[in-house]
């Protein structure tokens, strides 16, 4: 009862269709919030939703929007501002594995627009009417990534815009330590979702780099005690925490930071696209 007093009674899932998606929108209709639960795939996220429904004694509305098209949140606000939203879980992003330059203008502003714009322009719309029409009860969960800690070579774009995922959540939770509005961003390493191709080969080769591959409802249960927490940044894994977090400033400096994630990304990419033309 006391998630859904903070955070009730309905929650927005955006990327609800992903597997991380949806370990989100199951793991918060078992804790009782009725889900608004958007993808830009109408048929995708009317089966979840229906889904949802048949498994727990919840609502689950869905809507197709693009959150890489800009307005696009403005639309999505405007189809829930007679709902006593909650909860955010702002969890749609893209990646792309290539050199920056050798990405199309097109494709940087859509990936600006989904990964950086649509969480500032969520946690505006949302956020605002938490502290004004909840008087301040409500919650805010950022996906970002470990990646975010510093530059990932070879996806340049996308550990830029953890990054700021990463500093944006701190802040505004700083902002709004009083006010009662909870605020988490979420940094995992790689998460065995549909969005992930976790081969054989990527498991051994996360092995040598201890790095480690998250379950979705395990991260999802773990962000979610975080945001009741009202912790600014959750690493899940104690491994990871201790890794990338407490101990990662000692291990190496910023740089060899950056060539440590360029080595894996390179040969992640080269895992996955064994035929391809990529060339760092």
């Amino acid at each position: 009862m006391e998630f859904q007093s903070q955070f009730g009674p309905w929650a927005i899932v955006t990327g609800a269709t992903d597997g991380l998606g949806r370990a989100f929108a199951h793991e918060l209709a078992r804790r009782g919030l009725n889900l608004i639960l958007t993808s830009h795939n109408l048929e995708k996220v009317q089966k979840l939703a229906s889904e949802i429904e048949s498994e727990h004694s919840v609502e689950a509305k869905s809507i197709e929007v693009d959150l890489s098209e800009p307005g696009a949140v403005d639309v999505l606000y405007v189809r829930c501002v007679d709902i006593d939203v909650g909860l955010v879980i702002s969890n749609a992003t893209t990646a792309h594995f290539q050199s920056y330059l050798e990405s199309g203008l097109e494709e940087v502003r859509r990936g600006i627009q989904l990964n950086v714009a649509a969480h500032a322009d969520l946690a505006t719309y949302f956020g605002e009417a938490m502290l004004v029409k909840r008087k301040g009860q409500g919650g805010l969960l950022f996906m970002s990534s470990i990646v975010g800690l510093q530059g990932a070579p070879y996806m340049s774009l996308f550990s830029a815009s953890k990054a700021f995922i990463l500093n944006f959540a701190e802040a505004l939770r700083y902002e709004n330590r009083n006010k009662g509005i909870h605020v988490t961003a979420v940094a995992p390493g790689p998460v065995n979702a549909t969005k992930l191709k976790i081969l054989p080969e990527s498991e051994e080769l996360f092995r040598q780099y201890q790095i480690s591959v998250v379950d979705p409802d395990t991260l999802a249960k773990g962000a979610l005690n975080a945001l009741i927490e009202n912790k600014a940044i959750y690493i899940p894994g104690r491994g990871m925490r201790l890794r990338y977090g407490f101990w990662r400033q000692y291990f190496r400096s910023r740089s060899a930071n950056v060539a440590y994630w360029g080595n894996v990304v390179q040969r992640y990419t080269k895992t996955i696209f064994p035929m391809s033309f990529f060339k760092p």
